[in-house]
């Protein structure tokens, strides 16, 4: 990416990637220091300047907007991401999925809009906000159901969400494998769990949720 900016340091589509690659270094705990989210504001300021109407710039700066706590803003970006999709449907789920992380609308929509888009060409992560909106719910069981969907057993989040909805169903046995996983792929979750859940879990209550669940399964008091 750095060196494909090189060349073209100028490229929208470059600098929202990159913007987008800097900030999960920082709230996926690739990289272990501020300096990516600086990167990664340097990144979408630039592109903004260029092209404030591009649908990825304003869905990575909804992202920054949420992981910086600006839940206005990530709603605005959110929904217009949605409105420049230009009938694009896994754009416009993106703009749905931000919009449904910090409002209390359906969270089936995100999943809704994409629906002509080809299923199995979507990210996993698109089932994140059914999972929250089903924890909030306490309905533990379609929560399951939820993180199951969201798949992608490689990265922490996945067995992450299926460990807490687990653990709030007593399959503790199941949900200890799960959490075990967790801390394997991302050995920083144990000592910090709660910097890596504020990032895309905007709700304290339904952040308390995930926490006792992921308790239930094994993390113990190190949920905090």
């Amino acid at each position: 990416m750095v060196e494909a900016l090189g060349t073209s340091p100028e490229d929208v589509d470059l600098l929202a990637y990159h913007a987008g690659l800097s900030l999960d270094g920082f709230s996926l705990g690739y990289a272990g220091s501020d300096a990516t989210l600086d990167e990664a504001f340097k990144a979408m300021e630039a592109a903004s300047a260029r092209l404030p109407s591009h649908p990825r710039v304003q869905f990575v700066d909804g992202l920054l907007a949420l992981v910086t706590g600006e839940l206005s803003r990530a709603g605005r970006c959110g929904r217009e991401t949605r409105r420049l999709s230009a009938g694009d449907p896994a754009t416009a789920a993106n703009g749905e999925w931000l919009i449904t992380l910090v409002t209390d609308v359906d969270a089936d929509g995100c999943i809704q809009v994409a629906t002509d888009a080809d299923a199995d060409a979507l990210p996993g992560w698109i089932n994140h906000p059914r999972f929250l909106a089903c924890c909030r719910k306490s309905d533990y069981e379609a929560a399951l159901s939820a993180a199951i969907r969201f798949g992608m057993p490689d990265f922490f989040w996945g067995p992450l969400e299926r460990a807490a909805a687990l653990g709030q169903l007593g399959l503790r046995r199941a949900a200890h494998a799960e959490v075990s996983r967790v801390v394997q792929l991302n050995p920083r979750f144990a000592r910090d769990p709660a910097r890596f859940l504020t990032r895309y879990i905007p709700s304290s209550d339904v952040s308390q949720h995930v926490r006792e669940g992921l308790e239930k399964a094994g993390l113990g008091t190190r949920v905090v």
